[in-house]
């Protein structure tokens, strides 16, 4: 047993497809994860993870209807830069950010920081950010 192992203890969470509880342990059984494609997906902090989503499932077969649902969603590169570019004004919220300063903070090159914008613009179009499984464009969890 490592020096904390005692003080942790197995943390809670659902399945993403069916809702069932899961116990998350180190013991190897249980829940399965995967990294998915889903140009919904945002990452809080570490943009690097941008456009992928962790998700979690009870069963193959549950692991499957995710997997097959995200494969029929489109991946849209517009809605992945305007969710950088929402991060970004977030965390400047107080100072605004012209165009070009996004462009540096968020690591955009011109045209897709206007794409991005052009998404933001248009009320998130089909695909909104509540409408990827298990979260919105700033990375948390709906």
């Amino acid at each position: 047993m490592g020096p904390d192992e005692d003080d942790v203890s197995p943390s809670l969470d659902a399945c993403d497809a069916c809702g069932r509880a899961l116990e998350l342990t180190g013991d190897g059984d249980g829940a399965l994860l995967a990294v998915v494609a889903d140009s919904s997906a945002n990452h809080v902090s570490e943009p690097q993870r941008d456009g992928q989503r962790m998700v979690l499932a009870c069963s193959r077969e549950c692991m499957g209807t995710i997997c097959e649902k995200l494969r029929r969603r489109p991946f849209i590169s517009d809605e992945m830069w305007a969710g950088k570019i929402v991060r970004a004004v977030r965390e400047h919220h107080s100072e605004g950010r012209s165009l070009r300063e996004l462009e540096a903070v968020t690591g955009l090159e011109a045209w897709q920081a206007e794409a991005g914008m052009r998404w933001i613009k248009r009320g998130w179009g089909p695909f909104g950010p509540a409408d990827g499984p298990g979260g919105s464009a700033d990375g948390s969890s709906t």
